[in-house]
C-alpha cells in the first residue's frame, strides 16, 4: 500500500517515502504529539492477512520496544488504522552497510568498530530472547554515532518462492543481479539450518554475522552462485577462501573468528555473541599479532594503532605499524603482496608517511596518479593528475606532490583541484619536510627548494666541476627535517652516488656509490640499490658516513639508469613497499604500424605477450618472440615466430624449452640469428630462414650476449656482451675465421648498436652522460663519432635507403617521443641534420623501420592484461631482523 505525503495515522503525519523492504514500506514521518521525525514502516499485506505472522510479530515489537541500546534502532511503537498495520521506529540519518559495501571493503579498523557495535547489539537482543533472522548488510545502518541494526527480531520473509522443509526462501532481491537465476538478498545470509527448514536461534544470527563482517573486509560475498540452487548449494557444502587470501594484512585470529562464524554445524560456531565480540576486542587491542609457535614462551604483542588521521581515514599504519616488542622477542616479519587492479609503472611508486596510503603511476597515454588505501583492494585516480610523475607524499598525509605539464604541482586527497608550486621542465624526484620541498626541477641540473604555497623558490645545490657532475636528483628528506639524500649523476661512473646534504650545508657528501634513488628510515638506515638488489645499512649522519655491511633486502627491484629511478619506498612507519620486477608482469601486447604521423594500424588481431620484432630486408616477412607461459601465468620460455605480412599467417620458428629471443635476419634473408640460453648462458645460433633445418652454434661463450644488426655485405655480425663488471659493451663478430672485434668498450652501457646500410657506420646508445643518448661512430676505424641526441635518447635504427636515422626520446615513464635525423652518407663522409619530433607513442617494447619509412611497433594493448603485473611487494618489521629476498 503506497500512502500519499500529509495523511495521518494516528498521531503521525506522513512525510516522503525513504525506502521499502520485504516487511513493507518506509515513510519519513512527524509526531505531531511529540515533534520529532520518526520513520513509519508500512506492514506488507501477507503479514497483516496471516494472524499466526501477526500474533509473533506484535508479541516480539513488544520485546523489542523495550530494548534501549546504542546499536539497536529503537522501535517505538505499533499500531493499526484503517487496515493498515504500521510500525513507528527511530529515524536515522546515514547510509546502510549494504550501499556503504557497493563502493568497496571497509578499512580493517573501520570494519572491527562496525563488527564490534553489530555484535554488542546481537547480544543485548539474544539474552532478551529475540533472533533477527534477517540479518544482513541491508539491515544495517551506518551513522554518526555508529552502527545500528534494523528490523531486530521483526524481519519475516517476504512471499515464498520456494519451500524447502518448512523454511521459507525470500523473494527480496538486492544487486547484482543475473540474466539467469537472481541472486537472491536473503538467501546470502542464510546459515544452513535455516535452508534446511530448522529452528533458528541465536547461532544463526552469528552464521549470518560471519557473512557480514567477511563482506566488510574483503568486499566480496562469502558465499556466491549464478542461481539460487547454486548459492544454496554453496553454503551448505562449501567454505568461502580464507579473509587473509584476500586480504593479506588481516590478523589471523581474524581467519580464526570468520571461519567458526561460518560452521555448518551450529555447535561449532561461536554459542554466543558476547563470545565474538571478547574475540573482536581481543583484535583491535593487539592480540591478533601474538607472534608465537607452538611451544614458545615468549610472545610479542603487537599493537594495532588507530588513530585519526587529520580527516583522513583512520587506521594509521595499516594497523600494524605501530609495534611494542617486548624485550625478549622480536616481531616476525610480515610479507605480502598487492597486485594493482590497473597498469601501474615499475619506478613510479611512493608509500605515506604513515604506511596507510599507496600512490603509484598509471601506464598509457594519461598517466594519471592512483591512490590505494593500503588495507583495501581498490583505489581511484587522483582527479587532476593527468601526466603526473615522480609522486611525493606531503609530512601529514593529507597531500602529495608531483610533476606533470613542465610543472611541480600538489593536490590534496581530499579532492581539491591541483596547485602549480613552481616550472620544472623534466622533473626527477621532490620530497617534502614541513614547509619545505626540494626537488629536481630539471632531468640535468641541481637541486632547488620551495615553500610548500609555492614562493621562495631557489636553487639549493650546486653541480660539482670536479665531480664531472650533470645533475642531482631524487631527493629524500631524513626523520629530522633538515637533511636530505639525493642522486648525483656524474660523466664517472665512481664519481656518482647516493650524497648527503642539509638544507644549510647543501654541498653533498657522498655515502655509497648507487645510480639510483635512495631513501632513510626513521631508524636511520639507509636503502639503495645495487642493480636490482635492495641493499640495507646504518647511516651515521653527523658522521657524514655509512657503518658496518650492507645487509640485501630483497632482489630484483625495478630500476632506470636514465632517470636514476628506483622503484621502492618506505614510510616513516617502516612500510617498505618495492617493485618485484623479478616476477615479470605477463602483458598483452599488438604488433602494430605506425605512420610518421603516429596513427596506429594493427597488423593483425592477435594480442600476445610479443618481445621482439623485425622485419626482413624485402619487407614480407616479420620476426619476433613471444612469451610462453604456464597455466598460472609463470614464465616458462619464449620462442621465435615468423609473419607473412600479406597472408597474415604465422609459423613457430623455434621450439625449444628455454627462451629464444631477439631474432635479427641476416641482409640476403635467407637466415636468422638469435640468442639462446638453452646451454645456461645466451649464446648466438644461427638458422636456416625457413625453419626447417636444425639451428647450429654461432658463438658461445661464458658470457651473456645477444645480437644487435648485420653488415650490409653480411659478412659482420655486431652484438652485445654482458661483462663480469655488469657493463654491455658492443663487439662484432667477423664471419670469416671468427674473429671478434671490440667496437664500444667502456664503464657504461653501450647497446642498441646498428649498422649503417652502407657499413661504415654505427649507431647506438650509451649513458655515459649520466643518462642514456645516441651516438654514431665510425667503422671501422673508429676515428670519429657524432652525439645524436639531446635530452635523452635509445633504440636508433636506420631507415632502409640510409637517408634518415631514428631514435625514441623518452618524455615520461611510459612515453617517449620519435625523432627523425637526416643523414648524408658519401665518400665515407657522414652529415647529420638536427633531431626533429615526429610523434609522441607509448614506450614501444620493440620497433624496427620499414623501406617507406613507416615503423613496426609492439605496442601495449591499454589495460590488457594476460595473467597478471609486477606484484608490489610489502615488508612489515624488516627493521628488527634482516628479511631473506622474498
Amino acid at each position: 500500500m503506497t500512502l500519499q505525503p500529509g495523511i495521518r495515522l494516528g498521531p503521525y503525519q506522513i512525510g516522503e517515502p525513504v525506502g521499502a523492504g520485504g516487511m513493507g514500506e518506509v515513510y519519513r514521518a512527524r509526531d505531531t504529539r511529540l515533534d520529532r521525525t520518526v520513520a513509519i514502516k508500512v506492514l506488507s499485506q501477507h503479514l497483516s492477512s496471516r494472524p499466526d505472522l501477526k500474533e509473533r510479530f506484535e508479541r516480539e515489537a513488544r520485546t523489542v520496544s523495550s530494548f534501549s541500546h546504542p546499536h539497536i534502532c529503537a522501535l517505538y511503537d505499533i499500531g493499526s488504522q484503517d487496515g493498515v498495520d504500521f510500525l513507528v521506529m527511530e529515524y536515522l540519518q546515514g547510509q546502510t552497510l549494504a550501499a556503504r559495501l557497493e563502493k568497496s571493503a571497509l578499512p580493517l579498523a573501520e570494519a572491527l568498530e562496525v563488527a564490534m557495535q553489530v555484535a554488542d547489539g546481537l547480544d543485548r537482543a539474544h539474552r532478551q530472547g529475540v533472533v533477527h533472522r534477517d540479518l544482513k548488510p541491508g539491515n544495517i545502518m551506518l551513522t554518526a554515532s555508529g552502527a545500528k541494526l534494523l528490523d531486530f527480531g521483526l524481519a519475516k520473509q517476504a512471499q515464498p518462492v520456494a519451500a524447502i522443509g518448512s523454511s521459507i526462501v525470500a523473494t527480496e532481491a538486492v544487486r547484482p543481479m543475473t540474466a539467469e537465476g537472481t541472486i537472491l538478498g536473503t538467501v546470502q545470509y542464510m546459515a544452513p539450518e535455516q535452508l534446511e527448514g530448522l529452528e533458528a536461534d541465536a547461532r544463526t544470527d552469528i552464521f549470518a554475522f560471519g557473512t557480514v563482517l567477511y563482506e566488510m573486509l574483503t568486499g566480496r560475498r562469502a558465499f556466491q552462485g549464478k542461481s539460487t540452487v547454486s548459492l544454496i548449494a554453496a553454503i551448505v557444502d562449501h567454505d568461502p577462501p580464507p579473509v587473509s587470501s584476500l586480504l593479506p594484512v588481516s590478523p589471523p585470529l581474524l581467519d580464526h573468528l570468520v571461519k567458526t562464524c561460518l560452521a555448518k554445524n551450529p555447535d561449532k560456531r561461536w554459542q554466543s555473541a558476547a563470545d565474538i565480540l571478547l574475540q573482536l576486542r581481543l583484535i583491535a587491542d593487539g592480540g591478533a599479532q601474538i607472534a608465537a609457535s607452538a611451544g614458545s614462551a615468549t610472545r610479542t604483542r603487537i599493537a594495532w594503532g588507530v588513530a585519526a588521521a587529520a580527516g583522513l581515514l583512520a587506521a594509521v599504519a595499516i594497523g600494524f605499524a605501530l609495534r611494542v616488542p617486548d624485550t625478549t622477542s622480536v616481531a616476525p616479519v610480515l610479507r605480502y603482496d598487492i597486485i594493482a587492479p590497473v597498469s601501474t609503472s615499475a619506478n613510479q611508486i611512493a608509500v605515506s608517511p604513515a604506511g596507510d596510503y599507496l600512490v603509484t603511476q598509471v601506464a598509457g597515454t594519461a598517466g594519471n596518479l592512483w591512490l590505494r588505501p593500503m588495507n583495501q583492494p581498490d583505489g581511484r585516480i587522483l582527479p587532476g593528475t593527468e601526466g603526473g610523475l615522480w609522486p611525493f607524499w606531503s609530512p601529514d598525509g593529507r597531500a602529495v606532490g608531483f610533476f606533470a605539464d613542465g610543472r611541480l604541482k600538489r593536490v590534496a586527497l581530499a579532492g581539491t583541484p591541483p596547485q602549480t608550486l613552481g616550472n620544472a621542465e623534466s622533473g626527477t624526484g621532490g620530497t617534502w619536510s614541513g614547509d619545505d620541498i626540494v626537488f629536481s626541477p630539471e632531468r640535468n641540473g641541481p637541486l632547488w627548494t620551495v615553500k610548500s604555497d609555492g614562493t621562495g623558490a631557489r636553487a639549493l645545490t650546486s653541480l660539482d666541476a670536479t665531480r664531472d657532475e650533470v645533475a642531482h636528483r631524487h631527493p629524500y628528506f631524513l626523520a629530522d627535517g633538515r637533511h636530505f639524500i639525493y642522486v648525483g649523476v656524474s660523466r664517472r661512473v665512481e664519481q656518482s652516488g647516493i650524497f648527503l646534504a642539509s638544507l644549510d650545508e647543501p654541498r653533498g657528501t657522498m655515502l655509497v656509490n648507487s645510480l639510483f634513488r635512495a631513501a632513510v628510515t626513521r631508524d636511520g638506515l639507509l636503502l639503495f640499490v645495487t642493480d636490482t638488489t635492495l641493499m640495507s645499512q646504518r647511516l651515521d649522519v653527523d658522521g657524514k658516513r655509512v657503518l658496518g655491511d650492507a645487509v640485501a633486502l630483497a632482489q630484483g627491484v625495478g630500476t632506470n639508469v636514465p632517470n636514476s629511478a628506483a622503484g621502492f619506498s618506505v614510510a616513516m612507519t617502516g612500510v617498505l613497499v618495492f617493485r618485484d620486477t623479478g616476477t615479470e608482469a605477463v602483458r598483452e601486447r599488438a604488433l602494430s604500424w605506425v605512420d610518421r604521423g603516429g596513427r596506429v594500424t594493427p597488423v593483425t588481431p592477435v594480442r600476445e605477450e610479443y618481445e621482439d620484432v623485425t622485419l626482413s630486408p624485402d619487407g614480407s616477412r616479420v620476426a619476433f618472440s613471444v612469451a610462453v607461459r604456464t597455466e598460472s601465468g609463470g614464465r616458462l620460455s619464449s620462442d621465435v615466430w615468423t609473419l607473412d605480412v600479406q597472408r597474415g599467417t604465422r609459423t613457430r620458428f623455434t621450439t625449444h624449452r628455454e627462451e629464444d629471443q631477439t631474432p635479427i635476419w641476416t641482409p640476403d634473408g635467407t637466415r636468422m640469428v638469435f640468442r639462446s640460453n638453452r646451454e645456461g648462458t645466451s649464446d648466438l645460433y644461427v638458422k636456416n630462414a625457413s625453419g626447417v633445418l636444425p639451428e647450429e652454434v654461432l658463438l658461445s661463450s661464458g658470457e651473456a650476449k645477444a645480437p644487435e644488426g648485420w653488415s650490409a655485405d653480411g659478412r659482420r655480425l655486431l652484438f652485445v656482451e654482458t661483462t663480469a663488471q655488469n657493463r654491455l659493451d658492443l663487439k662484432v663478430l667477423s664471419l670469416d675465421g671468427k674473429q671478434i672485434t671490440p667496437v664500444v668498450q667502456t664503464p657504461f652501457q653501450d647497446r642498441e648498436g646498428r649498422f649503417s646500410p652502407d657499413g661504415k657506420w654505427i649507431a647506438y646508445q650509451s649513458d655515459e652522460s649520466g643518462q642514456f643518448e645516441v651516438y654514431v661512430l665510425g667503422f671501422p676505424a673508429a676515428t670519429s663519432r657524432t652525439l645524436v641526441s639531446s635530452a635523452g635518447g635509445v633504440r636508433p635504427r636506420w631507415r632502409r635507403d640510409g637517408r634518415e636515422l631514428f631514435f625514441l626520446k623518452p618524455v615520461s615513464d611510459g612515453k617517449a617521443e620519435m625523432m627523425a635525423v637526416d643523414v648524408s652518407l658519401s665518400a665515407g663522409s657522414l652529415a647529420l641534420g638536427l633531431a626533429r619530433r615526429l610523434f609522441e607513442t607509448v614506450m614501444p617494447q620493440s620497433y624496427d623501420v620499414a623501406a617507406d619509412g613507416r615503423f613496426l611497433m609492439v605496442l601495449p594493448v591499454e589495460g590488457g592484461n594476460i595473467g597478471g603485473r609486477e606484484p608490489i611487494r610489502v615488508l612489515v618489521n624488516w627493521e628488527r631482523r634482516p628479511a631473506p629476498a622474498p
